[in-house]
């Protein structure tokens, strides 16, 4: 079991992690939902991106590893569970715990095993490696030009291996034959990460920036297999994702994506196509995306 904590606001976390019960609130699922805890017990659960969680979600967290037991949102019972927990960041915590923003409890019941991944720049030979890996990954019989694996090589990867994933997903897409040249990267590849000023300002915040991310590659993919993706079929792959997202909510998201060029909206039941802007501006996403998280 896994989950991005980023992902979710504070209550949907709580509802994901430990669940609720019958009429805790409008909508809740008849007969109540298992949370993550309970449906991993005894297995392992990754929660990534943990430095993001709130002090309310970090008091309930430290007391699944304190006691072994959960309680749903809106219940009384106590569901004992025996779960290994997995946790990811890459924010400074011991910063985090002197600005009253993480708990230290919680801190060094985590901090059992620490496991420090360096960053990409610091590990330059990896990078033609997973680039074959990726290539291999998408089916596709290609070769990478010399001088962009060179400029690969030089650029400092700010977001780390999502960023080199996401520009080989791009260009695989746009190159023409079966060489990727220079000619093929995004355009916007080594512009500095930072807050969204740029020409893309329609997403503001990381929820929406993983939404439009979701929405258009759901479409690319439908796409590339000869369809259209219409509204019921995105909402329906919505709730395989971190959130939920229903027909009307998607109609306003692909009206929003329409108005910039993004995608082109067909009548009725024709479903929706990417556009050669949208692919661009798929890849800008994933690559911010990557430097905020």
């Amino acid at each position: 079991m896994s989950v991005n904590c980023s992902a979710l606001t504070e209550s949907l976390l709580e509802s994901e992690l430990f669940g609720y019960e019958e009429g805790t609130f409008t909508g809740a699922q008849k007969g109540g939902k298992k949370g993550l805890f309970e449906l991993a017990d005894n297995g392992t659960i990754f929660l990534d991106e943990i430095g993001d969680i709130s002090l309310t979600v970090q008091s309930h967290l430290l007391r699944v590893l304190q006691e072994g037991e959960i309680r749903r949102i809106g219940g009384v019972r106590i569901i004992p569970v025996n779960v290994r927990v997995i946790t990811a960041t890459n924010k400074d915590l011991q910063g985090k715990i002197r600005a009253g923003s993480f708990k230290v409890d919680l801190f060094y019941r985590l901090n059992v095993l620490n496991l420090c991944i360096p960053p990409l720049i610091e590990r330059r030979a990896d990078i033609p490696i997973l680039i074959k890996h990726f290539i291999t990954k998408s089916g596709k019989r290609v070769k990478i030009e010399q001088d962009v694996l060179e400029y690969f090589m030089q650029y400092e990867w700010p977001g780390n291996i999502r960023e080199l994933k996401s520009t080989i997903d791009y260009m695989l897409t746009i190159c023409e034959g079966n060489v990727v040249t220079k000619g093929d990267l995004p355009s916007m590849l080594g512009q500095e990460g930072g807050s969204m000023t740029s020409e893309y300002s329609i997403c503001g915040s990381i929820l929406e920036m993983k939404e439009h991310i979701f929405i258009l590659e759901v479409i690319k993919q439908c796409n590339e297999k000869g369809k259209s993706a219409s509204r019921d079929l995105l909402s329906s792959k919505s709730k395989e994702s971190d959130f939920v997202l229903s027909p009307q909510q998607i109609r306003r998201r692909l009206d929003i994506l329409e108005s910039e060029g993004f995608v082109v909206k067909g009548r009725g039941r024709a479903g929706t196509k990417i556009t050669d802007a949208g692919i661009e501006y798929l890849y800008f996403l994933k690559s911010k995306y990557a430097v905020y998280c």
